[in-house]
């Protein structure tokens, strides 16, 4: 499956917006400021129904204005699929797939996998132990419609045990019959996603040492390591013993919201000891990983979104990752860029077929 026809309206800083991408590599390119990240989140949230960038629907809309809408056209095989997205600020975001509207907008997740790497993300990966778990989460809810709703169902009692500590703090007074209501929901939704996740890790191991492996010519060895508190704990007693101390802080110090991901290379810890190089290599092989594993693992090819590659990445392993992906036969793959000159060197060296878009004040026109 892949995007046909894209329109926007009031969409963050493109206030309507119409374009035609293709099969193959799409290279976005314009000025700082013209919108081009703007427009692959717009395509994020047509995968996944929500902006990368933004907690909250409202932030996308457009300032001054009422509401932003996505209408867009995906071809599958011979049939066009629809999907409309509108968000009101007073209201709930609205999800469409072929003119019926989603009871939840969790419905559509998997219809549409996507990968996408900002560029931040080389330095954050390896330093935010929450950008580690987003990859997890990002990756597993695609998959399984069951592991977002554990995930849901532990995050919802996560926050009320949170806020009931806080109050009964100011009480000095614990009712241990809600909090031990709340936590045997916690923990069994805590042993599914730590499965879960296990199973997961272990399976993307492999792709990443293989895509390692070649970017890095046989230099590099990666490796993933995954803890959680839910593998040798009795999570039931950990929360009983840490209630008082969770009180004091305001906020749960044991669970798998506090899961931990290692970066390894050459069984180092590549936080403290990888360079600059070896951390690139490292989530870009673990990015690839990612998208064949969501390849071989659904029933459509995943959407790849690449936000402003040269920011972070010099040019030989953007043409390292990009020579992977022509092996991988991605389908769709949208790069950013400001440098036209540039994208035109690149989309002559690839076996994919490429096309070149401009972005400048609301527009978007095919550069031959």
């Amino acid at each position: 499956m892949y995007l046909n026809q894209l329109n926007l309206y009031q969409f963050k800083n493109l206030d309507q917006l119409n374009f035609q991408p293709k099969k193959g590599l799409n290279f976005i390119i314009g000025k700082n400021g013209s919108g081009k990240t703007n427009l692959l989140d717009s395509i994020h949230c047509c995968c996944m129904t929500k902006s990368y960038f933004q907690y909250s629907d409202k932030n996308c809309i457009q300032h001054d204005a009422n509401y932003f809408r996505i209408e867009s056209k995906w071809k599958d095989k011979d049939q066009m699929q629809t999907l409309n997205i509108k968000c009101v600020k007073s209201e709930l975001r609205q999800v469409e797939w072929n003119g019926v509207q989603y009871n939840k907008a969790s419905e559509h997740l998997g219809k549409i996998p996507v990968v996408m790497i900002v560029p931040n993300e080389v330095y954050t990966f390896v330093n935010e132990s929450e950008d580690r778990r987003k990859f997890l989460n990002q990756s597993l809810i695609q998959l399984d419609p069951y592991y977002f709703e554990q995930l849901n169902t532990y995050n919802q009692f996560l926050k009320q045990k949170t806020a009931a500590l806080k109050s009964m703090k100011l009480k000095s007074s614990y009712d241990n019959v809600l909090l031990d209501a709340y936590e045997l929901s916690m923990e069994k939704a805590a042993k599914v996603i730590y499965q879960k996740r296990k199973e997961f890790v272990d399976k993307i191991i492999p792709y990443l040492q293989a895509f390692s492996e070649k970017m890095s010519g046989g230099l590099q060895e990666s490796m993933l390591e995954y803890y959680s508190h839910v593998q040798d704990k009795n999570m039931l007693d950990v929360w009983r013993s840490e209630r008082e101390y969770d009180a004091m802080s305001n906020r749960i110090h044991s669970g798998i919201h506090r899961d931990k991901v290692e970066c390894k290379f050459n069984n180092q810890n590549l936080k403290n000891f990888g360079s600059q190089g070896q951390i690139k290599t490292f989530v870009i092989a673990l990015r690839l990983a990612q998208v064949q594993y969501l390849m071989e693992n659904m029933k459509t090819k995943p959407i790849l979104l690449l936000d402003d590659l040269f920011a972070k990445l010099d040019e030989s392993r953007v043409e390292q990752l990009l020579t992977l992906l022509d092996g991988l036969e991605i389908e769709q793959c949208f790069i950013t860029d400001t440098h036209l000159l540039r994208a035109q060197k690149i989309a002559k060296k690839r076996i994919m077929s490429s096309n070149i878009f401009v972005l400048d004040k609301n527009k978007i026109s095919t550069h031959a």
